[in-house]
């Protein structure tokens, strides 16, 4: 993608002028499945606990890492690459992520001519849907978007996103329930038992005490087990503590994977709620999915 045409579609304000003749389209649902959930059922990598003593070092190591990441930035403009496959099926494209943190995400995805063939937004548990090929603009609960394509409920926790999809500790991550070495020697596994929504799930936390640094996260909901294993160890090598060049989610369904790399990222780009609202063109057709 070349850096004007970048910097073009980020003028949304041009884009429904650009809403013209376009082909295929993507799945919707790997948006959802970008916002990482998906149910699934996997061994689980953490050991026993570890003892009182090394409790302690771990809940003070992982306090200090909390602390570091209170001054990463808040926001994210990038290029993103997506590939998704199952024993089934294959699908890859390019596009245009931006992120707000801690629940607001906007996926743009132009076909080869630059034409947007697929824009959504979510923020505070809503979303929003153009859909150039059709003119059809879908508005709703993100609730009812899972329970549509039979994702399981816990991708409604929204206040979760910015936290998945960036490789940092989310906020409600503060009450160490359980700390457990690694199967593979890797670190330790560090648990935090949540409730949001009326949904009962823990989060699960690999980190490498070198670091310290958050290698990956598996989700697991009371309800399905786990529903989601990030790996983020592969896109860290400048070391960083606030952004993931790369995440990779495995165990998924028909023994899928999805990948996606994050490039030419901006941090510094001032954005705001209003920013993850989609302006309808004229003649759309407009859907609401209470």
């Amino acid at each position: 993608m070349q850096r004007k045409s970048r910097r073009f579609k980020r003028n949304y304000g041009n884009l429904k002028s650009e809403m013209r003749r376009v082909t295929l389209q993507p799945n919707p649902a790997l948006f959802v499945i970008c916002l990482v959930i998906l149910s699934g059922c996997a061994r689980t990598p953490w050991q026993k606990p570890v003892s009182e003593d090394r409790f302690k070092e771990v809940n003070a190591l992982v306090q200090g890492l909390r602390d570091q990441q209170e001054n990463c930035p808040a926001t994210l403009d990038a290029e993103v690459t997506v590939n998704w496959q199952n024993s089934v099926s294959k699908q890859a494209y390019n596009g245009y992520l931006q992120l707000l943190q801690p629940d607001s995400v906007k996926l743009i995805v132009p076909n080869p001519l630059g034409q947007p063939i697929m824009l959504m937004a979510a923020t505070g548990g809503n979303y929003q849907l153009l859909d150039p090929l059709r003119k059809e603009h879908h508005r709703g609960k993100i609730k009812s978007l899972l329970l549509r394509y039979g994702l399981p409920l816990e991708l409604a926790l929204h206040s979760q996103w910015g936290a998945w999809l960036t490789g940092r500790m989310a906020g409600g991550e503060l009450e160490i329930s359980t700390v457990r070495s690694d199967r593979d020697g890797n670190g330790v596994w560090v648990s935090f038992d949540r409730q949001e929504k009326g949904l009962y799930y823990s989060s699960h936390l690999l980190i490498d005490p070198k670091g310290p640094q958050l290698q990956r996260r598996v989700i697991e909901s009371d309800r399905e087990g786990i529903v989601a294993d990030i790996n983020y160890e592969g896109g860290r090598n400048d070391g960083s503590i606030c952004q993931t060049d790369r995440l990779t989610i495995t165990s998924l369904p028909y023994n899928g994977r999805l990948d996606l790399s994050f490039g030419d990222q901006l941090t510094n780009k001032p954005l705001g709620k209003d920013d993850f609202s989609l302006s309808v063109p004229k003649g759309y057709l407009t859907k609401l999915r209470p």
